[in-house]
């Protein structure tokens, strides 16, 4: 008989709306690809859910995966809008700033890319850049965002990675190629939490909860590199999953 393989929640962003107003509900599918692959199955689970159905899906849940997206509203860390804060999916910043709260109480294992990290940032107690290029003095170009085609895997710079961290257990590896779509960033790191990765220029590209396994964020989009661009972002997957199977 097969283990049972982790269950991993995944809350879908919202892309447009259809008939009556309901609003779309999507993931792209190299999220979910980079999850089943490596060994776990995903819950998705849609903007507007009653307490009751949150409830239910939370049960089955091992642990969370907070996927790229729209900004986060500066509204929930103390901030007005920046004249370039891009577009915002406030339906769904709520549920995913509320479930990573709970697994951080919980002790659930949680992986967040681009926005999810930015999202974990925000809900434990951190700040965002709004917009790097306007207020990171000599930054990178970070917002390399075309998310598809060969934008998506191209590798646009290194990523220095913090000595016996999460993530380098994670990776097996201090430095390592990513590609790059942001043009936000973490400003002041939430208590909790650490910085465990860093660009050329300085901007945070990890972070992760302090003392534990399986908690943390990534600023690129490994989902789009671990299947050739750059291989060795296989083990996050392979590593992240383990741990989720070991809580």
């Amino acid at each position: 008989m097969s283990a049972k393989k982790p269950v991993v929640l995944v809350v879908l962003g919202t892309h447009g709306r259809g008939p009556g107003g309901v609003p779309r509900a999507a993931v792209k599918t190299h999220y979910l690809e980079a999850l089943t692959a490596h060994g776990a199955e995903a819950i998705l689970v849609p903007p507007g859910m009653t307490e009751v159905a949150w409830e239910a899906a939370w049960k089955v849940t091992d642990a969370v995966f907070l996927t790229g997206g729209e900004d986060v509203n500066p509204a929930h860390y103390g901030e007005a809008p920046h004249p370039n804060l891009g577009e915002l999916d406030e339906e769904r910043d709520l549920p995913e700033l509320w479930v990573t709260r709970r697994a951080f109480a919980e002790g659930r294992p949680l992986l967040g890319i681009c926005r999810g990290a930015q999202v974990m940032n925000v809900a434990l107690g951190g700040t965002l850049y709004q917009d790097l290029p306007s207020q990171f003095p000599g930054c990178l170009p970070h917002a390399n965002d075309t998310p598809d085609g060969d934008m998506a895997t191209a590798l646009h710079h290194h990523v220095r990675i913090a000595p016996g961290s999460e993530l380098a257990r994670c990776i097996g590896a201090e430095d390592l190629a990513c590609n790059s779509r942001h043009h936000q960033g973490v400003k002041d790191v939430a208590p909790g939490l650490q910085a465990s990765a860093w660009a050329p220029d300085g901007v945070i590209e990890a972070v992760e909860a302090m003392g534990r396994q399986g908690f943390l964020g990534i600023q690129g989009h490994p989902e789009n590199l671990w299947f050739h661009a750059e291989p060795r972002w296989r083990r996050l997957f392979t590593e992240w999953i383990r741990a989720v199977g070991a809580t």
